[in-house]
């Protein structure tokens, strides 16, 4: 994200992007509002709210071992 600093290491938490590495599921923000999945309780961000985002899971077989995720500001 370019408007915060870059971690070196940042545990495993709450925020949208944990939830599709958990879950092994695509998630669009905007979407999820309406639907109410996830839980607010389940998924946050991590420094400002976008005014969209998305992400896809990356896996290798049946196994989730990443996120691919696209986010706007503007």
């Amino acid at each position: 994200d370019e408007r915060l600093p870059n971690p070196r290491y940042r545990p495993r938490g709450q925020s949208y992007s944990d939830w599709v590495l958990f879950h092994g599921r695509p998630l669009r923000y905007r979407q999820s509002l309406a639907t109410g999945e996830p839980p607010a309780a389940e998924a946050t961000f991590v420094g400002p709210e976008p005014a969209d985002w998305m992400a896809a899971p990356l896996t290798v077989g049946a196994r989730t071992v990443g996120v691919v995720a696209v986010q706007t500001y503007e």
